[in-house]
């Protein structure tokens, strides 16, 4: 059994990597989104560092990252934009998800591997930023957690777009046990063929 745990210290590492990594897809996200909207990205932030237009530490304003356009974007484009961030983090951890496989004994354990496994749970990305719409704190212990719209972004974008309730309701109570069981269950498949295998 414990040939499978080696990967902890990895994971400890790729955890971090995977947290920089997701706050920069969930940013580009919304970049992206304006882009396409037809606005200019005046700044591109990211844990305290400006990426854009120059690279220098600025003040966080209590985010992880944040973007800003030449100009305010409303209606669905606004939405859309807001939506994106979680959006790009979600599809990502979808992909992760999708082709993880668990190493085989012979196989061990990389920091890569490690990453592909921790970037299989960005999805709590979308998890956290629908905590607000059942009263929670948008990552449990600490952020806004007012069951209105303005106080999450993925709340917004669903609820101008007409998506309702029940999409931020799956969001919480139904992707996070699927995709541990995705990754349960490949577990257990690679542990049975693990055991079907001679020893050396």
């Amino acid at each position: 059994m414990k040939q499978y745990f080696r990967w902890l210290p990895h994971l400890m590492v790729a955890t971090g990597v995977i947290f920089v990594i997701g706050t920069v897809l969930h940013e580009g996200g919304h970049a992206l989104a304006g882009v396409v909207a037809g606005a200019e990205i005046e700044t591109f932030v990211v844990l305290g560092l400006r990426i854009w237009p120059s690279i220098e530490w600025v003040p966080t304003q209590g985010l992880f990252g944040y973007v800003s356009y030449d100009r305010e974007l409303t209606g669905n484009a606004r939405a859309w934009m807001q939506l994106a961030g979680s959006a790009a983090t979600w599809i990502v951890a979808l992909l992760a998800l999708w082709t993880w496989r668990w190493p085989s004994r012979t196989e061990g354990w990389s920091l890569a591997r490690t990453a592909h496994l921790a970037g299989s749970f960005l999805w709590v990305d979308v998890f956290c930023h629908s905590l607000p719409y059942i009263g929670l704190p948008m990552y449990l212990v600490f952020g806004r957690s007012l069951r209105d719209a303005s106080t999450s972004e993925l709340m917004f974008g669903a609820t101008e777009l007409g998506l309702g309730e029940y999409w931020l309701l799956s969001a919480i109570f139904v992707q996070p046990p699927l995709a541990l069981w995705v990754l349960a269950r490949r577990f257990k498949l690679r542990r049975s063929e693990d055991s079907q295998q001679p020893t050396a």
